[in-house]
């Protein structure tokens, strides 16, 4: 169990991060399972690995050509966290969809807010507005989203579907240009 006043850094994707990658992100799956209001969306069935590798090259790829913004965060010597800016939409390239991710253990350390800072800076000029989709019960991530400066903007009723369970899904957003590092 890590201990709350352990250090972290935060810094750019690597390649050498897959490892890490692909082992939160199969955690996540367990952590769903166990707990149907764990907030992160995850999909229908596990992927394989061999799917997880063909994830992660076009995600580095896309990272490489500037199409999206990604920071982990490495503590105990791991990867224990992500956040990425990515452009969903033709036509609408101005404005990218936030993403992150947290191994349960790393939680409530400040982690989240540092990768979110860091995707904020290094998204400007690449985006004028970034959006994201939350668990409508998840206050604790709402309030990390609103004191960074993301503002809700509507709420899709019964969005998530996670067994035989609705959730609704609040969309939030910031203006780049309102930002304050």
């Amino acid at each position: 169990m890590p201990n709350a006043k352990k250090r972290f850094i935060v810094r750019q994707l690597k390649w050498e991060d897959f490892p890490d990658m692909a082992s939160n992100f199969f955690g996540y799956f367990e952590e769903a399972k166990k707990d149907p209001y764990f907030g992160l969306t995850t999909f229908a069935k596990r992927p394989t690995m061999q799917d997880e590798v063909g994830w992660f090259a076009d995600f580095y790829k896309s990272v490489l050509d500037g199409k999206r913004v990604a920071f982990v965060a490495v503590a105990d010597g791991k990867v224990v966290g992500s956040c990425e800016a990515r452009s969903m939409l033709r036509g609408q390239t101005h404005v990218g969809e936030l993403g992150i991710a947290i191994k349960k253990e790393y939680r409530s350390m400040g982690i989240g807010q540092a990768l979110i800072k860091e995707v904020l800076k290094r998204s400007r000029g690449k985006f004028e507005i970034l959006t994201l989709k939350v668990f409508g019960h998840n206050a604790r991530a709402k309030h990390v989203y609103q004191k960074m400066g993301f503002m809700q903007y509507g709420t899709l009723k019964k969005g998530i579907k996670r067994g035989k369970l609705y959730f609704d899904e609040d969309e939030m957003y910031i203006n780049l240009k309102r930002f304050k590092d």
